[in-house]
């Protein structure tokens, strides 16, 4: 899992915190991230196309069609940690 999240390293990681009265989007590191993943906080959406999705993804990561996504493909937590990564050029 290591190699996977430092491989990953290079993608963006992001994280949407959702609180009442405090929304907005905040970066994570790879070791935050981990410690999220293994505590089970995190809840990973991963956004690439879904055949990507499918070779290979973050341990536990969840596909995501960030164009057609419900409230019920989220948690109902709205305290909820959201990880959302995909491919980055950069």
């Amino acid at each position: 899992m290591r190699i996977l999240l430092a491989a990953s390293a290079a993608l963006l990681f992001t994280a949407l915190q959702t609180s009442a009265g405090d929304e907005g989007w905040t970066e994570i590191s790879v070791e935050d991230l981990d410690t999220a993943i293994r505590s089970g906080d995190a809840n990973i959406y991963d956004n690439n196309p879904k055949f990507i999705w499918e070779k290979r993804r973050v341990t536990g990561a969840q596909w995501l069609n960030a164009m057609k996504y419900t409230a019920k493909d989220l948690p109902e937590d709205k305290g909820a940690m959201l990880v959302f990564y995909c491919m980055n050029e950069k």
